[in-house]
């Protein structure tokens, strides 16, 4: 393909992306404000969604049996969260789902340890943003949508900045045997992008701004190990995408990548720092 063929279709793609970009922004946060259960709803969804590309993808393309303990034991997971009971229920049931989803990897003779980490790898991301949407992460003090918001723009703004800072700097690639098309630049740009990004949010919700931006380069960094860890996983079984549910960025799990490391690391530095010493004291 040549560079006059090409960039029509990078064009094209890159608006593709945006708009479905935004409209994601727009559902999460309606989600976020519209109150526990629409986001409780929403988590599940794209919980089920993640999971049903994880076990295709392990399954060598097809739909796989081991997605249907895995969503039921998204859905558990929530309503124990809502219910208000202790983190030690939702891991129990967590653990029991990996093993239901293990049980069925073994008789069906397929990747049972794959299946099994697919579990745990997107239940601890659902356990980790109820909790912070919830207030059970030593978050008493701030409101959780105020929390979750936070996760959410440092990873979009470390997404965006790896995006056009990579794709306007270019250089050196960042892990060209994983994803040929990430660079250092990009990896640099995102990071300090959702340092800022995250600066000023902590600084309108009435925060430290220096904690803030420090909040911010770390779920930045989070965010880029989470992409890099998704783009090993689709090299082991070689594929390029996980799905093609969202135009411009492929499947739901291509799309959450990030989120995967972010929320969960979030969500330790809250019940270790507090709430409230981040973004102060805003409930």
């Amino acid at each position: 393909m040549t560079k006059m063929e090409s960039a029509p279709t990078h064009s094209l793609e890159l608006r593709m992306r945006l708009a479905s970009g935004a409209v994601l922004i727009a559902a999460v946060v309606l989600a976020i404000y519209g109150g526990a259960i629409f986001f409780a709803m929403l988590i599940v969804a794209v919980a089920i969604a993640t999971l049903h590309e994880w076990h295709r993808l392990v399954n060598g393309g097809h739909a796989a049996l081991e997605a249907v303990p895995a969503a039921l034991t998204m859905a558990v997971i929530v309503v124990l969260v809502l219910m208000d009971f202790t983190l030690m229920w939702s891991l129990i049931v967590l653990i029991s789902g990996a093993g239901a989803a293990a049980l069925v990897a073994v008789r069906r003779g397929s990747w049972v340890l794959w299946h099994a980490v697919g579990v745990a790898y997107i239940g601890v991301t659902v356990i980790a943003f109820m909790m912070m949407r919830e207030g059970l992460a030593n978050t008493d003090l701030v409101d959780g949508r105020v929390i979750v918001g936070g996760v959410f723009t440092a990873v979009w703004a470390a997404d965006t900045g790896a995006l056009f800072v990579g794709r306007f700097l270019g250089g050196p690639r960042l892990a060209p045997q994983l994803s040929p098309k990430k660079t250092w630049a990009g990896l640099l740009g995102g990071v300090f992008l959702a340092g800022l990004a995250e600066l000023i949010y902590v600084a309108i919700v009435g925060g430290p701004i220096w904690l803030g931006f420090l909040f911010g380069v770390f779920l930045g960094l989070a965010a880029n190990c989470g992409d890099l860890f998704e783009s090993w996983v689709k090299r082991v079984f070689q594929t390029k995408n996980s799905g093609n549910l969202i135009p411009g960025h492929g499947g739901m799990l291509d799309r959450v990548d990030s989120l995967l490391f972010a929320a969960p690391a979030a969500a330790a530095v809250l019940v270790i720092l507090g709430s409230g010493s981040v973004f102060g004291a805003s409930s």
